[in-house]
């Protein structure tokens, strides 16, 4: 069925890019590690950015929150929600809308669950807001109400990394950045991260993962791009990649 050229245009706003990057390159220092990176993540989304070691994907998230200053060619640029975020410190970030929930599970284990779920809303000042972004978190992840007293440095490897998650969430982001959520998990555990991390979509949060399991990580996306190099080697549909060759061989020992 084709659609009148208004209703294409609505549904083209409604889907509209919530998060574009656009030709930017990002390093340390004189170490380049990002060339001529694109890529977008429209509203609703869950996408993933797949790549071996030490291909950039770490970078990639340090530059869309600031921790690191990308360079980009005349127009380009990282735009969330049409806004240039270039000179933007990583506090007025996570005020926009944009958190990271990132590698390793960097929970503070001397702090309880509880205390580490407040952190996650120190820019919040409504505490009826708190107080409901704190009951989707546990409404998410029940076990975590249960614990609330709990040092969080007693948990699991598994536990820290929901932990990790809830805290991100408790800043009300728009779009949760994921850096590696199943680093050393075992596969079982790993897949009951990728359930809450659909769960949370499904609660109306974007998502975008850089993931080393590119199986777990292409069955819950809708678009994927493969990071190789500090460049974008590939991209598309997700469920299109995971048959790809390339991806068979090189990622999914196929």
């Amino acid at each position: 069925m084709k659609w009148p050229r208004i209703l294409r245009w609505s549904w083209r706003i409604l889907v509209a890019d919530m998060l574009k990057i656009a030709h930017i390159n990002s390093g340390y220092g004189d170490v380049q590690v990002l060339r001529d990176v694109s890529l977008e993540v429209l509203r609703g989304e869950i996408v993933s950015v797949i790549g071996p070691n030490a291909a950039g994907k770490t970078t990639l998230m340090r530059s869309i929150v600031g921790l690191t200053r990308p360079r980009a060619a005349e127009g380009g640029g990282i735009f969330f929600e049409g806004r240039n975020l270039d000179g933007l410190a990583p506090e007025q970030i996570v005020r926009l809308g944009i958190t990271i929930a990132p590698e390793g599970a960097r929970i503070f284990p001397d702090m309880t669950v509880l205390e580490n779920l407040y952190l996650g809303a120190h820019a919040l000042k409504d505490q009826r807001r708190i107080k409901g972004l704190l009951d989707r978190v546990f409404r998410l992840h029940p076990w975590l109400a249960d614990r609330g007293s709990q040092l969080a440095g007693t948990l699991s490897g598994g536990e820290r990394q929901m932990l990790s998650i809830g805290r991100a969430l408790m800043s009300d982001p728009k779009l949760l950045l994921l850096d590696e959520p199943s680093l050393g998990l075992h596969p079982v555990v790993a897949e009951h991260v990728f359930s809450a991390i659909q769960a949370i979509n499904q609660d109306g949060v974007t998502a975008l993962m850089v993931e080393q399991k590119v199986a777990f990580s292409l069955e819950i996306s809708a678009r994927a791009y493969v990071l190789e190099n500090g460049s974008i080697a590939m991209s598309g549909p997700a469920a299109e990649l995971i048959d790809d060759p390339h991806i068979k061989k090189a990622y999914l020992a196929l």
